[in-house]
């Protein structure tokens, strides 16, 4: 039973690697999921970080805005980076996200 117990455990953390939740400024967190290929790719990247990012904002009462991510390949896996804020429900910054992607050229007038 105990071994079913890890098997478990392995089979439904196995799939991705984090960094954890790291502070990066006021109520500001950062963190990078990583996932084989064969265990989810992109999306998996994607849902691991989103949900762990939540889930650390809603253990402090908060909600959880992103803002900035990150999607890259390396080798046979995908990671996602994400910043995001925990923010109370009254915060003057807890709005609506008006979700942008950000554009992959960025052209430069020097004139």
């Amino acid at each position: 039973m105990r071994f079913m117990i890890l098997g478990l455990i392995v089979a439904t953390t196995g799939c991705a690697s984090s960094t954890g939740v790291l502070p990066f400024g006021k109520d500001t967190y950062t963190l990078n999921t990583t996932v084989h290929f064969t265990r989810g790719g992109p999306s998996g990247a994607k849902t691991s970080g989103l949900q762990e990012a939540s889930a650390h904002c809603v253990k402090l009462g908060k909600y959880m805005l992103p803002v900035s991510t990150e999607s890259g390949r390396y080798g046979e896996y995908a990671t996602y980076d994400v910043v995001f804020r925990c923010l109370s429900e009254d915060d003057p910054d807890n709005i609506r996200p008006d979700w942008q992607r950000s554009p992959d050229v960025v052209i430069e007038n020097r004139q």
